[in-house]
């Protein structure tokens, strides 16, 4: 019972079921389903005590059980869904018929799926409905508040380095003869070095002039973006 309470309180809705493990069925003398197979049941004649001795509870997650009602509002049938061992989904249907319930276990949609007869007016199944402690404005300040945290990695990778953007500059590097290579050379880059204590040449862009002997070349420059200090309010 706590936990469908507690499972209402963040959800609106919780749900509670009372089922009775199939081993301790019997069959009932004189009933049979519309196939005409006996259909099977808690034994009549039985004491309080005995027959709560049947009786299991649980609380299944939010979105596992829940309620029909019909268009005034009147609860019909419920449901409950589950994987058994081999790990397929399942259906388990209960159903107001004549006084008594009718749980089909495994529904599969046929009129041959085994069905449980109980002798009970009510459903196995009850819903709790609350104003959920958890609502909108609380999902949405949940939200923001994830959405900073992821973010807050990132901006201290981008914030916490330096950006460099260099302009119209050569590469380090050397040009090594190549007859596959336009023009027959190719330029090989090496290293780029960066970090405290490192000094780097940069020449200017070669512009193709007809003249190889006379080459053009552009004026490099940089822009440079300086680490955050931390120490700031980012706020």
């Amino acid at each position: 019972m706590q936990q469908a309470v507690r499972t209402a309180v963040w959800s609106g809705k919780g749900t509670l079921r009372l089922f009775v493990p199939r081993s301790k069925l019997v069959v009932l003398p004189g009933q049979v389903d519309d196939q005409g197979r006996p259909l099977r049941g808690i034994p009549t004649g039985l004491s309080l005590a005995d027959a709560l001795g049947y009786v299991s509870v649980q609380a299944p997650e939010w979105d596992q059980a829940g309620i029909v009602r019909d268009g005034e509002g009147r609860v019909t049938s419920a449901y409950y869904r589950y994987k058994d061992e081999q790990g397929q989904e399942r259906w388990e249907l209960q159903e107001r018929i004549e006084g008594q319930t009718l749980v089909t276990p495994a529904a599969t949609g046929s009129a041959t799926d085994p069905s449980d007869l109980y002798p009970v007016s009510d459903l196995l199944l009850f819903e709790v409905s609350l104003d959920p402690l958890v609502k909108e404005s609380i999902r949405r300040l949940a939200r923001f508040g994830n959405k900073t945290l992821t973010m807050g990695s990132r901006n201290i990778d981008l914030g916490g380095f330096i950006e460099r953007t260099i302009l119209n500059a050569q590469m380090p590097g050397e040009w090594k003869d190549d007859p596959a290579a336009l023009g027959g050379r190719r330029f090989i880059p090496s290293t780029y070095n960066v970090g405290a204590g490192v000094t780097n040449f940069l020449s200017g862009t070669a512009i193709m002039t007809p003249d190889p002997k006379d080459p053009k070349r552009l004026v490099p420059s940089g822009n440079f973006a300086s680490p955050i200090d931390h120490g700031e309010d980012l706020s």
